[in-house]
């Protein structure tokens, strides 16, 4: 079995056909994407519950989704400074890695908005209340997995 992740990376090297998971947080929801096996597409996944109950479903879908790296979105400001979800984001993050779960973060500054114009074009209008924020969640997590994967393409050299 190949593994993924390079020196050149500094990731962790994980078995061929696993997925990276994204992770748009948010203090009621967050948005949750996936990768194909190759590392080449993310694509909007779910929702989780930003509360009680979220570590469990996160567990269940990292080892269900053969999820070898999770990159959380971590929005900074314009002047640098960290965003007003920097600490809880961070929190998460250490809680996953003490688990044995590789973290990466992502600048996801302005992903909500990019999410929202996306599913616009898509002919979703903005005023279209039921389900807008579900899928703005998962649209702007699989926007930052993308942003990643695209900046990462050493992952998938030697690829058939």
């Amino acid at each position: 079995m190949s593994e993924h992740g390079t020196p050149e990376s500094g990731l962790p090297p994980f078995p061929e056909g696993c997925r990276v998971m994204g992770l748009d947080y948010g203090t009621v929801r967050i948005g949750v994407a996936l990768s194909d096996s190759e590392l080449c597409t993310a694509s909007p996944f779910g929702t989780l519950g930003a509360g009680r109950g979220l570590l469990p479903h996160l567990r269940e879908l990292i080892v269900g989704q053969r999820v070898a790296l999770v990159v959380m979105g971590l929005p900074e400001r314009n002047d640098g400074a960290p965003g007003t979800l920097d600490t809880q984001i961070r929190h998460l993050a250490s809680v996953l890695t003490r688990e044995g779960y590789p973290v990466v973060f992502q600048n996801e500054a302005f992903s909500s908005v990019r999410a929202q114009q996306q599913l616009e074009q898509a002919g979703r209008p903005a005023r279209e209340r039921r389900g807008r924020h579900q899928a703005t969640d998962r649209v702007a997590a699989a926007l930052l997995l993308q942003d990643w994967l695209d900046a990462h393409p050493e992952l998938r050299s030697g690829r058939r």
